[in-house]
């Protein structure tokens, strides 16, 4: 028996839906994930950049979302929080960037002596189109620097299909 997760054979312990599924009558296609610079300046800023393609037969919207996970903080983090979201209409064949800027703010937590800070460390950047499927970059915050850790990222193409429920299985006695 496992508390945190469902005991059950047959069901999984996912979601149905996780967060930001949406429904669309075309294909959106994410890539060329950039990050502006190396550094980030005490009160500077940094810009994430990707390009969304709609591959499909219809126009359509599209809501690209941004998530951050600190890799290793004071106190539990969650796994990915969401920092930001852009809802754009492109027509079929059509592209554009989008870009996220990150600020030393969007970094910040409450520390185990409930004071708002941020810390030097490891940063997972995330941008996608809901919770489960991004493009990712892992940036170091070093006091007042960030730096690219990780920046091999090739184009995905994500699709939203139906979920597929789990075949039965006939229980035993």
């Amino acid at each position: 028996f496992n508390r945190y997760a469902g005991n059950y054979l047959d069901e999984s312990n996912e979601p149905l839906y996780p967060f930001g599924y949406g429904l669309s009558y075309t294909d959106f296609v994410y890539g060329g994930l950039q990050i502006s610079s190396e550094t980030l300046p005490k009160n500077g800023e940094l810009t994430v950049s990707v390009t969304v393609t709609n591959k499909g037969n219809y126009d359509g919207y599209e809501t690209v979302q941004l998530y951050l996970r600190d890799i290793y903080a004071e106190v539990a983090r969650p796994m990915k929080e969401l920092k930001g979201f852009e809802r754009i209409f492109l027509k079929s064949g059509e592209s554009r960037d989008v870009k996220f800027v990150i600020t030393k703010d969007d970094l910040k937590f409450y520390n185990s002596e409930l004071h708002y800070v941020y810390e030097p460390g490891e940063f997972d950047v995330m941008v996608g189109p809901n919770s489960p499927f991004f493009l990712c970059i892992r940036i170091e915050h070093l006091h007042v620097k960030i730096r690219i850790r990780s920046y091999e990222i090739k184009d995905i193409i994500l699709r939203i299909s139906e979920p597929v429920f789990p075949a039965f299985i006939p229980a035993f006695h």
